[in-house]
């Protein structure tokens, strides 16, 4: 059962009138509100609302243990050593708008399509998050992780090491100094590919 307190309010002229401007500058930002979301809803979005920053990180767990993954891209350069490490956070779904809603929420990555593979299959989309994001969405959102646990706690340590390849001195960035992390890399890469071939 629902209760209310009712309290009868006697003010003067004065506190009156104050109390006036607030109650306009209460409908005024209600308004503004109501207009931001009505403008989400006919584009197509999600409206999300969280009560605290914990309950958006659970959301978020939930849906990169069930829809998303976490990964690295191994791929060839023409410099160096000729292999470079990409850590990567992605989410995929055939309803783009949900995806952008995500993207909205956590404010971090790029959506792209994905090869169309099946004509009768629709089109699928993904959200990728690098590194920048990946910093700062794994781990709020590793305490709520069952599924992909393993995976996130290897992605942070990738994206430390890339981190700190990135932040050597170009003048340093010898083999013989680089080696220890793009060895650590290479293991990184091969226990979140065995993981994510387990389908764990």
């Amino acid at each position: 059962m629902i209760r209310t307190n009712v309290v009868l309010l006697e003010p003067d002229k004065e506190q009156e009138e104050v109390l006036k401007e607030l109650g306009d500058a209460c409908a005024v930002e209600w308004n503004v509100i109501n207009y931001e979301r009505r403008q989400v809803y006919h584009n197509g979005g999600y409206i999300m609302e969280f009560k605290n920053e914990r309950e958006r990180w659970i959301w978020l767990a939930g849906i990169i243990d069930c829809e998303g993954g976490l990964w690295i891209e191994k791929f060839k350069v023409p410099w160096r050593r000729g292999i470079a490490y990409k850590p990567l956070l992605s989410i995929s779904n055939t309803n783009r708008q949900f995806l952008q809603t995500i993207k909205r929420v956590i404010g971090h990555g790029y959506i792209r399509e994905l090869p169309h593979r099946n004509d009768n299959w629709k089109e699928q989309y993904e959200l990728c998050v690098t590194a920048n994001g990946i910093r700062n969405i794994v781990p709020n959102i590793l305490p709520f992780l069952v599924i992909k646990r393993q995976q996130a706690l290897l992605i942070i340590e990738a994206v430390e090491l890339t981190g700190k390849i990135g932040k050597t001195p170009p003048h340093l960035r010898t083999v013989e100094r680089l080696q220890p992390y793009y060895n650590k890399l290479e293991e990184i890469y091969l226990k979140i590919k065995e993981l994510n071939r387990r389908g764990r």
